[in-house]
């Protein structure tokens, strides 16, 4: 089990045998040598995900509130790019940062993790005897709607939740966010479960509000847009 996908092919299979069945319909499609790093190993990409950044950050983050955030499909997309927004309003320096330009960023971020950089990782992360990643100034957001955790039967039923029990707030906290599948009240799923700093909690649920209202505070009114994807 290495990710998500792996821990519900698992649990679903637990489910299967609870039911009475001898063996998991889905067999184990672990090849394990991929995860085994190159003799001798071999760097040929850059990988800034193991490069030692200074912490500029003087916020305790042991501080933070974990907070959870309904976003159904009708605001989905448009939700998530106003909290991004909303994120860059809050950057300082970042906030002439162009939209356009971060997400060309990520787009090429996710064009270059190819089989090869996958394996130059895993040998890098020999050499340098390193398990972790940089997490300093990161922000890991995950999105596990699709994984399905909320399919896993042990015999008295479906799930009604399936996502982490709880964000991580120790003294080392990882800042991540979780988009997992939860219904509410109206049979609608979708959960965003998020850490905040202490401070900027009350702030962000009332910006945030606003924003899917449609009258942001500290800005000009506006009309939600649809999107069609």
């Amino acid at each position: 089990m290495s990710d998500a996908i792996g821990i519900a092919q698992f649990m679903g299979a637990v489910g299967e045998m609870a039911r009475g069945k001898c063996a998991p319909s889905i067999p184990h499609v672990w090849q394990r040598e991929l995860l085994n790093a190159r003799n001798p190993p071999r760097v040929t990409c850059t990988h800034h995900l193991f490069d030692e950044v200074p912490d500029t950050n003087d916020y305790p983050l042991h501080n933070m509130v974990p907070c959870s955030f309904f976003f159904g499909s009708t605001q989905g997309i448009t939700a998530m790019l106003l909290y991004l927004l909303w994120l860059l309003q809050r950057l300082g320096s970042f906030v002439k940062i162009l939209v356009g330009y971060a997400l060309q960023l990520v787009k090429t971020a996710k064009d270059n993790v190819t089989v090869e950089y996958v394996q130059s990782s895993i040998d890098l992360a020999v050499i340098k005897d390193q398990r972790d990643l940089n997490r300093v100034l990161c922000y890991f957001p995950t999105n596990v709607t699709h994984v399905g955790f909320e399919e896993v039967d042990f015999g008295w039923g479906k799930a009604v939740y399936g996502g982490p029990a709880k964000l991580w707030n120790g003294p080392n906290p990882k800042l991540t966010g979780q988009y997992t599948l939860c219904g509410n009240g109206s049979g609608k799923n979708g959960i965003v479960s998020i850490l905040l700093p202490n401070v900027a909690h009350e702030i962000f649920l009332k910006e945030l509000e606003g924003m899917l209202k449609g009258h942001a505070i500290g800005g000009p009114s506006s009309t939600p847009i649809k999107s069609s994807m």
